[in-house]
């Protein structure tokens, strides 16, 4: 384990043990915390997205295709893509739109958009083509070829444990002063 990942593992052992007592007497607090935890995840990564420099309104269905996941004990959150949205061709067949032959879904999309991409070989004859000589210029094939990731994901993961923890700081600190959790206090403790 790297040294980052062993202190923030140790920051995330610290926050459950001072929180102990009220998943304890409340176990919907952790799924609470969790759920607050991922949202300010996603919501760091939308603006990311939003940042990328997408053209016409893809940046809005790239977005859309994100989700945040409970565990089924509420004890994590992950974003990820959507599972098993397939896409389609613009048009009246509305074909699946397929690579390789695998049907494309919004994972793969986004999967690309984040690492990178080449492109389509260029058509013979064309001003990326690999023909040496023509109308007597040379031509070079340019850096067209590939796109270069947009890396959102990768920003994200920079500052999403901080956000994550500060959000669910804040969730938990409403919640703990909240009346019910006092009237739980004094009820364990028999203060009037």
């Amino acid at each position: 384990m790297g040294s980052i990942a062993r202190m923030q593992r140790e920051k995330l052992d610290e926050f459950t043990r001072y929180w102990e007592d009220l998943f304890e007497e409340f176990p919907e607090a952790r799924r609470r915390a969790s759920e607050a935890m991922g949202e300010a995840t996603k919501k760091h990564l939308d603006r990311q997205i939003g940042r990328s420099g997408f053209r016409g309104g893809a940046d809005y269905t790239v977005r859309s295709w994100q989700e945040v996941r409970i565990g089924s004990k509420g004890g994590y959150a992950a974003v990820s893509p959507i599972k098993g949205t397939v896409l389609r061709r613009p048009g009246g067949d509305r074909k699946v739109k397929t690579w390789r032959g695998r049907e494309v879904t919004s994972s793969m999309v986004t999967r690309w958009q984040e690492r990178g991409y080449g492109t389509r070989k260029a058509a013979p004859g064309s001003e990326r083509s690999w023909s040496r000589v023509k109308s007597g210029k040379v031509h070079v094939r340019d850096k067209k070829d590939y796109v270069k990731g947009k890396q959102f994901y990768s920003y994200t993961k920079l500052k999403a444990f901080d956000n994550a923890l500060k959000a669910a700081e804040q969730l938990l600190d409403r919640i703990a002063w909240s009346d019910a959790y006092m009237a739980h206090l004094k009820r364990e403790f028999d203060v009037e």
